[in-house]
Parts: structure tokens; C-alpha cells; sequence
């Protein structure tokens, strides 16, 4: 179980590498290479190491991904560069983590280590957050994106906690995890931690969920009303929920208007298989001065990738999903991962349309597939256990 908790400990310390800069005075790119980068790089050859010296067999569903892996390595080999090796690493890494949380071994003890270990990180994006923040720019509402995903991914198993238990400290655990993108100013992740509670997949329906509206309403309104929120939302500093439209003239939309109708154009000159690895890093360089990343992976890959790339992703993914639906539950603990799962999933979604959510490997994605896999390594050991109390007549507790 030593290997186990080493592992976790490299995801979380990854994540510390990416934000490095915003939690203490350091410059954000060494040697020419951000943080972000060194982040990744680290994840990459930890997995690599674990699955080559200590992985023997992993119940990861990686076969699902091997039609699009195919397709992003064949792409390699005919546009290979040095910037579309990288980006196609970084594509792979999140199910390379997860072939490797899938082949480990888990109990009691080393999943709550391992809950301890994340709850570390996000105490240390707070206070980084809304301490560090202020005293090193003057201001609230400055952080690195990554921070939103983070919290969401905290935010959820607080909430899978909170309807579990009915504990009412996972609820406000939940509240100040709220504050992560909140005093960064990540509009989409602000969107998904105030709706989140209404679709978060314990119990669709539920009284508890009536009670939060309550609660949620008036937090939504004193949150939008924030002047960190209201700045950075409406050019003319103020507005009001009426505004909110990709058509107002006051809604600023952080250049992604322009982005996305310049990638819509370059997408149709070629829309069956792309313009080339990383074509949207060029096409923006060539056009913006400090704009280099698309802040949208649908459109991202349709214009590196081209059609046929979105639609292995698109199967991948729904093919995924079934999979998911597929297991037979044996445990509390496999039902609070698949759970927290299918919670994920939609806000996944949501914030491929407006970060590049799949690249940023030290956040977000990498637990989504960490999650995945430490389910389907549980189930395995559970229908072992099973198998074993059967033939012996014994009761050894689940998993």
C-alpha cells in the first residue's frame, strides 16, 4: 500500500508544481519552461516508472481509449514537432494516471490518507488564494486558472460526503472551497460550484437539495454582485444578470469571441483532419499578442484534429459512460466513487468549453482519471473478496 500512497503524493505535489508561483514569490518559467509544464512532465515519468517497475496488472478500461490514442499517435508520426509531441503526451497522461490508479491497491486507511492528502492541497489554494494573493498584487481575484477545476473536483466529493452522511461540515467545507474560484474570478468554475449541488447524481431528487435552493439563491446574487466578479464580467466594471448574453456589448468574454471566431474560420479550411498538431498555438500567436491557448478544446481539436478527432473523443467518452453504468456496485465505497464520477462528468464537459481543461494535466483531468481508476481496481478487489467469502465460508469486509 506504500506505492499507492506514493503515487497520490506525486498527483498532489504536481499540483503544487503548477501553482508554485502563486503561492510563493517565484517566477512562473524556468529554463525557457513554465511550471505548469514541469508539473506534467513530473506526473509523466512517475506513471512511467510505476507502470513499468511496479504496475503487474491494471483494471483501468484502457482498451476504450486505444482507437483515439491510435489516431493521436498516427498524427504524431505524419506532423511531428516537438510542441505537438508535448501536447500529445499531455492528451495521453490522464489515462496513463488512470491505468496506473487502476492497477494499485486500496483500503480503508489508504483511501483516507489519500482524502487527507487532497484536503492538504486545497487548504493550501485558500489560504495561497485569498492570503498570498492579496498581500503580493494588492487585490482579490487573482490566481492561476487551475484553481477553479481543483475546487470543483473538491467541491464534489465534499457534496457526495454531504448527502452521504447528511454531515452539515461537508456542506461548509463546500462553501469555502466556494471561495477558490470566487476570489480568482473563474467565471465558469464559480457557474459550476453554485449549480453543482442541483446536479450532483446523489439522489437526483431530494429534500436536501430543496433546502440548498434556499441557501444557494441568495449566494448566487451577493457572488455576482462582488466587484471582483462585476470587473471582470462587464467591460463597463458593473451589470446586472440581464446582460449576461455572448451577444451584450458589455460582457467581456476575455477574448474567447474573438478566438473562437478566428479558429471557426481556420477550422473550415480544413475540417475533416485538421490543420496540424497545435495549428490553433500558431494561428493565435500569429494574430494576438499574449494569446496562445484556445480556452476551448472542442475547437481545439476540430482545428488540429479535424472532425474524425472530436468524434473518437466523443465515442471514447460515451463508451466510457457506458462502461461506468455497466459495474455492479458491491460496496459503500465503489458507490461514492461512481458517484462522484457521474458528477464530474457534466462539469468536465462544461469546462471543455472554456479552458483547455484536457492539457491541464496538474488539475483537474488527472483526478477525474485517478478517480476512474481507483473505482475499477476497488470493484476488482471486491468481487475477489466475494469470491473468497463464497468458496470459505468467511466474511471479509469489503473494500
Amino acid at each position: 500500500m506504500k506505492d499507492t500512497l506514493k503515487y497520490y503524493r506525486f498527483l498532489v505535489l504536481s499540483s503544487l508544481i503548477g501553482c508554485l508561483n502563486f503561492i510563493i514569490p517565484i517566477p512562473s518559467v524556468f529554463f525557457n519552461f513554465n511550471l505548469s509544464g514541469y508539473a506534467w512532465i513530473l506526473v509523466f515519468i512517475v506513471s512511467l516508472y510505476y507502470i513499468i517497475f511496479k504496475i503487474k496488472k491494471s483494471f483501468f478500461s484502457y482498451k476504450i481509449w486505444i482507437p483515439l490514442v491510435l489516431y493521436l499517435f498516427i498524427y504524431l508520426i505524419y506532423d511531428f514537432s516537438f510542441i505537438g509531441l508535448q501536447s500529445t503526451l499531455q492528451f495521453t497522461l490522464p489515462l496513463i494516471v488512470g491505468y496506473v490508479a487502476g492497477g494499485l491497491q486500496y483500503n480503508q486507511q489508504v483511501l483516507l490518507k489519500i482524502l487527507k492528502y487532497f484536503r492538504n492541497l486545497i487548504i493550501i489554494i485558500i489560504l495561497s488564494n485569498s492570503l498570498f494573493s492579496f498581500l503580493r498584487y494588492g487585490i482579490l481575484g487573482f490566481g492561476p486558472s487551475a484553481y477553479g477545476p481543483l475546487a470543483v473536483i473538491g467541491g464534489t466529493i465534499c457534496l457526495t460526503l454531504f448527502y452521504d452522511t447528511n454531515k452539515k461540515k461537508y456542506l461548509i467545507y463546500y462553501i469555502l472551497i466556494l471561495t477558490i474560484p470566487t476570489l480568482a474570478a473563474t467565471r465558469t468554475a464559480i457557474a459550476i460550484m453554485l449549480l453543482l449541488p442541483f446536479l450532483h447524481t446523489y439522489r437526483i431528487f431530494s429534500n436536501n437539495k430543496i433546502k440548498l435552493l434556499l441557501l444557494f439563491i441568495p449566494l448566487l446574487i451577493y457572488i455576482f454582485n462582488l466587484n471582483v466578479i462585476q470587473e471582470k464580467m462587464f467591460f463597463n466594471g458593473e451589470g446586472n444578470l440581464n446582460e449576461i448574453s455572448i451577444d451584450s456589448d458589455n460582457i467581456n468574454t476575455s477574448g474567447r469571441k474573438s478566438i473562437n471566431f478566428l479558429l471557426i474560420n481556420e477550422f473550415y479550411k480544413k475540417p475533416i483532419f485538421g490543420n496540424g498538431l497545435r495549428a490553433d498555438y500558431f494561428i493565435l500567436k500569429d494574430n494576438f499578442n499574449n494569446i496562445q491557448e484556445a480556452h476551448n478544446d472542442y475547437l481545439q481539436i476540430l482545428v488540429n484534429y479535424g472532425l474524425f478527432g472530436l468524434l473518437f473523443l466523443f465515442i471514447s467518452y460515451f463508451i466510457q459512460f457506458r462502461y461506468f453504468l455497466s459495474i455492479r456496485i458491491h460496496s459503500r465505497t465503489e458507490r461514492l466513487l461512481i458517484i462522484t464520477l457521474f458528477s464530474l462528468t457534466l462539469p468536465m464537459m462544461l469546462f471543455m468549453f472554456s479552458e483547455n481543461i484536457l492539457r491541464m494535466t496538474f488539475s483537474f483531468i488527472i483526478y477525474f482519471y485517478a478517480i476512474a481508476g481507483m473505482l475499477m481496481s476497488i470493484n476488482k478487489q471486491n468481487k475477489t473478496i466475494l469470491k473468497y467469502n463464497y468458496e470459505n465460508n468467511s466474511s471479509h469486509p469489503l473494500i
